[in-house]
């Protein structure tokens, strides 16, 4: 018999712990590797005598009942195994986190967006973009300044309109959201925003109107849809953001044409979306959206299918 390594035996006692340990976040799977374990040390009862001399091994007991080196190398054999199944579920389980962070910032944000009507006469709040220094961004008063492909600095967060009802900066953005802002000396910062709102909810603008779909002022005045199918607050695609108003274009309310900006599906292929009623979910797209640019023309098939839900939540007359 030949002992191991003191780094090969912290190997083992890894496993074993991975073995029995009741949080683990796929326990049949782990079940299944310690009987895979079980028989390629032999089988029952050969494979689990010899983890029970490993485990005696560890607290100290008799180094003769160690495992052979070619036991080694199949119990690290195991590990590698294990390791190729449990990090894709770990991957998985990340990205539905954020998913649910994502969802609790923009529904903060809805929060703070229905408070602000309450104070002004249900009034909404306005977005004012202006095409200034060869970019389009928002100007006061707007429930946020500036442009999210641009901004670095949280001040046009805090001069927004909305930031004395949730003074919380994080709620901007999604924890997924990895794009970066390229600065003069070639550096990178992290964005600081990922959510428009409506572009037809109050905006300080002359923008072309079709009907029936309109532009509003009050939130009262919405006749279509009701608040529960109201969208309002969009997580928009890294490519396509800017302004502080999710921007409508020719040919959009026909179900063709050009989409001004895309929603995100950085949430395995969905995004969230706030509704005037206070609740929000994450939408499932059919179509690509990410690594799409703002004037990119809608595609046919599922794309369309995308564009004509997002029309079924944007305000219009009966």
């Amino acid at each position: 018999m030949m002992g191991g390594t003191e780094n090969e035996l912290s190997l083992i006692h890894a496993a074993l712990r991975t073995c029995r340990r009741p949080q683990n976040p796929i326990p049949a799977m782990v079940a299944k590797a310690k009987n895979t374990l079980i028989r390629a040390l032999g089988g029952a009862p050969a494979g689990q005598r010899r983890l029970r001399r490993c485990a005696t091994h560890l607290r100290g007991g008799d180094p003769a009942n160690a495992f052979t080196l070619i036991e080694l190398l199949v119990v690290i054999a195991i590990i590698a195994i294990l390791a190729a199944i449990l990090l894709p579920a770990l991957d998985q389980a990340k990205a539905r986190a954020q998913g649910v962070a994502c969802l609790s910032n923009i529904r903060q944000l809805q929060f703070a967006w229905l408070m602000y009507p309450e104070d002004h006469n249900q009034i909404m709040p306005p977005h004012s973009p202006v095409y200034s220094g060869g970019a389009w961004r928002d100007i006061s008063p707007s429930w946020v300044l500036g442009n999210a492909q641009m901004d670095v600095s949280l001040t046009n967060i805090e001069l927004g309109l909305l930031y004395p009802y949730s003074r919380s900066p994080g709620i901007y953005a999604c924890p997924s959201d990895r794009s970066t802002v390229k600065m003069a000396d070639g550096s990178e910062k992290r964005r600081i925003r990922s959510y428009t709102s409506q572009g037809a909810l109050n905006p300080q603008c002359s923008w072309v109107q079709t009907p029936p779909y309109l532009l509003y002022t009050k939130l009262t005045e919405i006749p279509q849809p009701a608040p529960s199918g109201l969208m309002v607050m969009i997580e928009a695609s890294a490519q396509s953001i800017d302004t502080a108003g999710y921007m409508w274009l020719f040919g959009a309310w026909e179900g063709s044409g050009i989409w001004g900006t895309l929603p995100s599906d950085r949430h395995r292929s969905k995004g969230s979306i706030s509704y005037a009623d206070g609740h929000a979910s994450l939408m499932k797209w059919k179509g690509v959206k990410e690594n799409r640019q703002g004037g990119d023309l809608v595609r046919s098939g599922a794309d369309v299918e995308d564009m004509m839900a997002m029309l079924e939540g944007r305000p219009r007359s009966p």
